[in-house]
């Protein structure tokens, strides 16, 4: 693991269609970039979560370990919360996120 590297991981619904799973995603990205400003090098970890249930238990589980995150709302279509994008990580933090599988 490169403890240097800053990473933001973005975790999305997979009871979403692809398609909407990948919109989602750049959503939250989005609304991380604003709050969580970083201009150096980032890697991006796109993960999944089963829905909107558990994206919110992984919510609490970021809030309990101190690391910051966006929340993004799809006000279309009674969609509801649909992905989460946090500040950079580094370091041994990353390890919160090894449970969650890859998109």
């Amino acid at each position: 693991m490169n403890d240097d590297i800053p990473y933001c991981y973005c975790l999305v619904r997979a009871d979403l269609s692809h398609a909407q799973q990948i919109v989602q995603s750049a959503h939250s990205c989005l609304e991380a970039g604003k709050q969580f400003a970083h201009a150096g090098e980032t890697h991006l970890v796109a993960l999944r979560v089963k829905n909107e249930q558990r994206l919110m238990r992984a919510a609490m589980e970021l809030h309990a370990a101190g690391v910051k995150y966006a929340f993004f709302f799809e006000p279309d279509g009674n969609v509801g919360y649909t992905a989460i994008a946090t500040e950079m990580i580094v370091g041994d933090k990353r390890r919160i996120f090894e449970k969650y599988p890859l998109i």
